[in-house]
């Protein structure tokens, strides 16, 4: 390199290495532009004032930290800056408020740097929770292989900074950590053995899947069956990462269990029929769905018993002591999905055994469509007039419906004020598809007299404006709140 071209690059550095000089009042205003909205100025202005060192300017940076409504844009700022801030943020770890400490673990682990780990190491002894927890977290995003017996002193720390250091020891992946894993899983089964602690069973699954030590097999294999579908899937999914291959067709039936793999555990036959039909007595919907899919893959008819009495009742098989879960998946009850699922496959089993529950079921508006569907699958013939409706309601037949309307119109009001709950409910959602503005008036009676929320609400998202006006006036007399898009059960002319 030429002489001249070596003291333009010492100069440079040189240059470089000493603070920006800023005057007074230009720190000043850019102490202001650190409340701009725009992230480009904020940005500018902290890197301007980094590379000044000013006392002033970093007491300013501290005190945006501190405030909810500035923080996170300071944060992005920091992180942004990359290398320069690195110094500065590892100062505000010894910042006495706490939430300043937080933050700058926090742009330190996003950042990346690895001079930042002996300092994050020491914040995991902080006083404050939320420091120790920023800290783990951008430990483990280091992948700080110094920090794992630091970090393996957190597993019993509160929820939220056990969650951070178990996440991060996963992600540091070193061996060193699994034996006290494993004992923090057996601890947690020890003192939770049902449901109470799935989150924590999942976390040190995951942890001992990405430091993929075959060390934790035997610990996750038992842990198979253990909790709601979500953890057994966590458990199933660090032993794939694993490698972990079943020594039997029982181990391999609860790992594709776990997996929710049903269509493997159903391509498997007679040695996974037992099992599944087990699963139907299980209390996660999410299980008992699969099982219920699964057996109607199998062909096995000696399932149509229980599938019969979960297409009844989804939880007809779960022993009363065992826990239950409910809820609900893209607005549909799981109930209603499992039901649903086991209708499908009494149709795909071809059992006439099936005809006569599945027939009786009919007028449920949630099932009536793929119950008619398995029913033509085991070729039953509607025998009475009320069935031949059901099956065409079911079919959403409207021609068909219309074309002997002087038949089925009386059959639908005499549902209507049957009494029955299913079979008012499925008249009322068929007269609304359908749009029959003359039964209007029946309609907004029922209403009036034997009303309840759920026809209310049927009423007022039909988008027919006088049944929206009758359900908003019965709401206001009794008092009931009913809200636009709570149901969408049917809608006027939908068919």
């Amino acid at each position: 390199m030429k002489p001249h071209i070596l003291v333009i690059s010492f100069a440079m550095i040189l240059l470089l290495s000493f603070p920006l000089v800023v005057c007074a009042d230009e720190v000043e205003n850019l102490i202001k532009q650190l409340n701009s909205d725009s992230s480009e100025v904020c940005e500018s202005a902290v890197k301007t004032l980094l590379k000044s060192q000013n006392n002033l300017g970093m007491v300013a940076i501290a005190e945006e930290l501190c405030k909810s409504d500035s923080r996170y844009r300071i944060k992005d700022a920091l992180v942004k800056t990359g290398t320069l801030a690195v110094a500065p943020l590892i100062d505000l770890l010894k910042h006495t408020d706490e939430q300043v400490r937080s933050a700058a673990a926090s742009c330190l682990g996003e950042i990346g740097n690895m001079s930042a780990v002996e300092p994050l190491i020491v914040c995991l002894k902080d006083e404050s929770s939320s420091v120790r927890e920023e800290a783990a977290k951008a430990l483990g995003n280091l992948r700080a292989t110094k920090a794992v017996d630091s970090l393996l002193g957190l597993i019993r720390d509160n929820i939220l900074v056990r969650q951070e250091a178990i996440e991060a020891l996963g992600k540091i992946g070193d061996e060193r950590a699994v034996p006290e894993l494993i004992d923090a899983l057996k601890e947690t089964i020890r003192q939770y053995p049902t449901l109470d602690n799935t989150c924590r069973v999942s976390q040190l699954a995951a942890a001992l899947g990405r430091i993929k030590s075959p060390e934790a097999i035997p610990i996750l294999v038992s842990l198979l069956g253990y909790g709601n579908s979500g953890t057994r899937s966590c458990v199933a999914e660090a032993l794939d990462s694993i490698g972990y291959i079943p020594a039997s067709d029982t181990e391999k039936i609860d790992f594709l269990v776990a997996k929710g793999d049903w269509l493997a555990i159903a391509k498997m036959g007679k040695p996974a029929l037992k099992p599944t039909l087990g699963c139907l007595k299980n209390g996660d919907p999410i299980i008992r769905a699969g099982a219920a899919e699964a057996l109607g893959d199998m062909g096995d008819v000696s399932a149509v018993d229980s599938l019969i009495a979960v297409a009844k009742d989804s939880e007809a098989l779960i022993p009363s002591a065992a826990p239950k879960s409910g809820g609900a998946l893209n607005g549909r009850s799981y109930d209603d999905i499992i039901r649903e699922t086991a209708i499908k496959s009494l149709g795909k089993l071809g059992d006439r055994k099936a005809i006569v529950p599945l027939s009786a079921m009919l007028p449920e508006w949630g099932l009536n469509k793929v119950l008619a569907e398995s029913l033509k699958r085991l070729e039953w013939k509607p025998q009475t007039e009320r069935e031949k409706l059901y099956t065409l309601i079911g079919e959403h037949d409207k021609q068909r419906i219309e074309e002997q309307w002087d038949l089925f119109g009386p059959l639908l009001l005499e549902d209507v004020e049957s009494g029955d709950r299913k079979r008012i409910y499925n008249a009322i959602c068929s007269i609304v598809s359908l749009g029959k503005e003359d039964l209007v008036d029946d309609l907004l009676q029922v209403l009036r007299e034997n009303g309840t929320r759920v026809i209310a609400e049927i009423y007022l998202n039909s988008g027919n404006l006088r049944l929206r006006v009758g359900a908003e006036s019965w709401a206001k007399k009794k008092g009931y709140q009913i809200v636009p898009g709570g149901s969408r059960d049917a809608g006027w002319r939908s068919w």
